[in-house]
């Protein structure tokens, strides 16, 4: 998602957190989501796939508190 996106989402306000996406050398399968250098969602250590709303909760949520939401 781009910058000019999210800054719509958030009222013109641009998320202090890092964001980016790297793939991992001579390994597939795994999505590990970080927020702020902090591990929330981790499919390698066991959480799965991203499909329930649950799922998805957990990782908005920490989104929102990262940008003080």
């Amino acid at each position: 998602m781009c910058n000019t996106t999210l800054k719509k989402r958030n009222n013109g306000v641009h998320c202090k957190g890092c964001r980016s996406g790297e793939s991992t050398p001579r390994t597939s399968g795994w999505f590990e989501v970080e927020v702020n250098g902090k591990l929330v969602h981790s499919k390698k250590n066991g959480d799965g796939f991203v499909d329930s709303d649950q799922k998805m909760a957990k990782i908005v949520s920490a989104i929102e508190k990262s940008i003080g939401k």
